[in-house]
């Protein structure tokens, strides 16, 4: 079966399990309103790109190349952990905490297609999970 995701997840294909049972993209949650997308200072050394000018050109490259659709399978396999990984790298600052929230709960082995197939399904998670996807998701349909 085919799920719809962020990405990783939503955060999010890659991000995200946001199908129904029968894939359908319309089933998927709505992205909702960000409430607060203030910048957070970044720090000199940090490696966190800003949410103005071209840093976010890598993160909205790599969130569009999480989208879309992808076999159950791959919903909290070890590839889709590498893929919140590589976009929480360049992830900005105002969703970097949303990200590796959604990185922890795929990386905790709670999601697995060949164990429980109900757990690929975003409307099983937690609502905090959920939450921090959904946000992400807002984010970048804003930013990008």
């Amino acid at each position: 079966m085919i799920r719809s995701i962020f990405l990783v997840a939503s955060l999010l294909a890659g991000a995200t399990a946001c199908g129904g049972s029968d894939g359908d993209a319309d089933d998927a949650p709505a992205a909702t309103s960000i409430e607060d997308t203030t910048t957070a200072p970044v720090d000199e050394g940090s490696t966190l790109p800003s949410t103005t000018g071209s840093g976010l050109a890598p993160f909205c490259s790599m969130f569009t190349s999480l989208q879309g659709e992808v076999p159950e399978e791959y919903v909290g396999s070890a590839d889709h952990v590498t893929d919140i990984e590589a976009l929480l790298a360049v992830a900005p600052t105002d969703v970097a905490s949303e990200i590796d929230e959604y990185r922890a709960f795929l990386a905790s082995g709670v999601v697995d297609a060949s164990i429980d197939p109900e757990s690929t399904q975003f409307d099983n998670w937690p609502s905090e999970i959920q939450a921090a996807i959904l946000d992400v998701q807002a984010f970048a349909n804003d930013a990008c």
